[in-house]
């Protein structure tokens, strides 16, 4: 909260809060929507970054590319979902 709006960059992923797992925001126990309306709150409009490497490492080959698409579509949806808390 302390930056509000000045925030410029915001870096997220999941974790189940025993392992730090790394995966896509909505796998695992972090409350996204309660997060997207507190950014919404404070006013947040700066860009989103995932740390998703626990959920691409593992995949094949032929998947990688989807699971990149897929990620940056989780990425759009949070932003979507600010701004329509806002």
């Amino acid at each position: 909260y302390a930056l509000g709006s000045r925030g410029s960059v915001i870096h997220l992923h999941d974790n189940d809060f025993n392992v730090d797992s790394h995966t896509l925001p909505y796998l695992a126990s972090t409350n996204y929507p309660s997060l997207c309306k507190a950014l919404a709150r404070v006013g947040y409009s700066g860009d989103i970054t995932l740390e998703s490497d626990g959920f691409i490492k593992n995949m094949p080959d032929g998947l990688i590319l989807p699971a990149l698409i897929f990620s940056r579509s989780v990425a759009s949806y949070i932003r979507d979902e600010i701004n329509r808390f806002s």
